[in-house]
């Protein structure tokens, strides 16, 4: 048997998993903002198998929500807050709400990669599945960033909360809208999964992740991004779909249709983003993303892209109704703040 890492168990709390159109003044749908993120994070956490619980051997944890109010002291009283000190110093209840599911002591690490955080935690969580031989959950959460993030957003144009919001890939777009979700997916190797008696979901065929900032919110330039997804594609024909990143901003969702062009060609690859129906949901978003990407798969269809009225591009594969696939593989990208990028390779099962 081949020591491929698979995931063997994924959940979401969000708002096309919990069937919820809320209207939301800033674009998309809107989850349940009564809830606090610890909340959030549990509800989601208690979807989980006891098999899985009890097999976890190592969490990778992110979020960008931490207690907002010592995080905005923080970023007000330090001069360049480190993201990865703020994670480390907060969260510690949800910690050990969860710690009190395992049962048993957990291995427990949490990082900041910003929107492609959940990739990067798989492309770790990965390679220590490899090279522990264990079982590796992964969770990320995010509702509404705290208001000094915005404004600090705005001021570098990344984001514009605006009266009307156009989802990704229209070219009257105003910004993207922020979005609240909680997912976690359990991977492991193959031979693992067997040993434990876990049933795999799809494969992880490739994932890697690098770095190369132009300034604190552009993605890197396209030939450099361009290099790293390509590293992962072994054979673009076998891709029945590019999950986009595309952040509802000018300048990322003009790099990544580019980029997209120079990979794809003119073969017929349906390309859509979940953002417009869940908006931007900061650290989880590759994580939502990637889970609804395989749960269409398993149905034999793509997504679609919700609230794009005018496209930047005429181009009939970016797509606004569900798309019928026989294939199995598609691509996950996540491009964004600070040149953080990441891409992997997901073969459904």
């Amino acid at each position: 048997m081949q020591d491929r890492v698979v995931i063997v168990e994924m959940c979401s709390v969000d708002p096309i998993t919990e069937n919820m159109q809320l209207s939301n003044p800033y674009g998309g749908w809107v989850y349940d903002n009564d809830l606090t993120f610890e909340q959030l994070a549990m509800k989601s956490f208690d979807l989980l198998s006891d098999k899985v619980l009890e097999h976890t051997d190592t969490l990778i944890f992110s979020s960008l929500e931490f207690d907002p109010v010592a995080k905005e002291k923080l970023f007000r009283t330090a001069d360049r807050p480190r993201p990865n000190t703020i994670l480390n110093s907060l969260g510690v209840n949800l910690i050990v709400q969860m710690s009190a599911k395992f049962k048993k002591y957990v291995d427990s690490y949490s990082i900041n990669y910003m929107c492609a955080t959940g990739l990067k935690a798989m492309e770790i969580a990965s390679m220590i599945a490899k090279e522990r031989n264990e079982l590796v959950m992964i969770g990320c959460v995010d509702k509404r960033t705290i208001e000094i993030e915005i404004k600090c957003s705005q001021a570098l144009r990344a984001v514009n909360h605006s009266e009307s919001y156009f989802g990704p890939f229209d070219k009257n777009r105003k910004g993207f809208a922020v979005g609240a979700s909680c997912s976690f997916i359990a991977l492991c190797t193959e031979k693992k999964a067997k040993e434990i008696g876990l049933e795999p979901i799809a494969v992880v065929e490739a994932i890697k992740s690098s770095s190369k900032a132009l300034t604190s919110t552009q993605p890197s330039d396209v030939q450099f991004i361009n290099e790293l997804v390509t590293s992962c594609i072994s054979n673009i024909d076998r891709v029945g779909h590019w999950n986009a990143h595309a952040t509802a901003t000018p300048l990322g969702d003009d790099v990544e249709y580019d980029i997209f062009k120079s990979v794809v060609k003119n073969r017929d690859v349906p390309i859509s983003s979940l953002k417009g129906r869940v908006g931007h949901c900061i650290s989880n978003a590759a994580l939502v993303e990637m889970i609804h990407g395989i749960k269409y798969f398993q149905q034999g269809k793509v997504f679609k892209t919700d609230l794009l009225y005018d496209k930047i591009v005429d181009d009939d594969r970016i797509i606004t109704e569900e798309y019928s696939t026989d294939k199995d593989t598609f691509i996950k990208c996540s491009f964004g703040f600070a040149g953080k990028n990441s891409v992997a390779i997901i073969k459904c099962l």
